[in-house]
């Protein structure tokens, strides 16, 4: 027979105290606007103890001794996490930061920290058409392929104040 686990870790994520209207989004990192990725980002990230239900229950000399070193590890070398966190019965709670700064734009950049997704869109900015006598913004794409089926993306960072857009397309 196998072993009932003892307990399961819950991690979550806290928003971004200092960008109104930053979806956090409790599962997981979403960076997907042009004021998300242009500086550095401290996000918050907690993990629990879930002990099991009372059909299975714990001691409670057995919660109060218990300690788990987590060795944390993340790919990507614009996410910086610490390398250890000494989890106890509590929990723990601690910062990583996100630097897309450098990351290449018009993109969907990905990775993992411990079961945490990771995603940053970075958008292209759009140049003023110097041509306009309004503010303008112009964008030409060049040299894309279109085919029947395939999804071409273009993350493009919407300007202060827009309000609409027009796209012309030339085949």
């Amino acid at each position: 027979s196998q072993e009932v686990p003892k307990h399961r870790l819950d991690v979550k994520i806290g928003n971004a105290p200092d960008v109104a209207g930053w979806a956090g989004a409790r599962r997981g990192v979403y960076l997907r606007d042009e004021i998300h990725s242009s500086r550095v980002r401290s996000v918050a990230v907690s993990v629990s103890v879930v002990w099991p239900s009372k059909a299975t229950q714990v001691p409670n000399e057995e919660k109060v001794k218990f300690e788990q070193r987590l060795t944390l590890s993340c790919d990507a070398d614009w996410v910086n996490a610490p390398e250890r966190v000494l989890l106890h019965s509590g929990g723990k709670s601690f910062a990583i930061l996100v630097d897309a700064r450098h990351l290449e734009r018009n993109r969907v950049h990905y990775s993992e920290l411990i079961s945490v997704p990771i995603t940053v869109f970075r958008p292209i900015l759009l140049p003023t058409d110097e041509n306009s006598g309004e503010q303008r913004y112009k964008k030409t794409f060049n040299n894309l392929s279109m085919h029947a089926g395939v999804i071409r993306r273009q993350f493009v960072a919407v300007p202060d104040g827009a309000t609409n857009a027009i796209v012309n397309i030339i085949g």
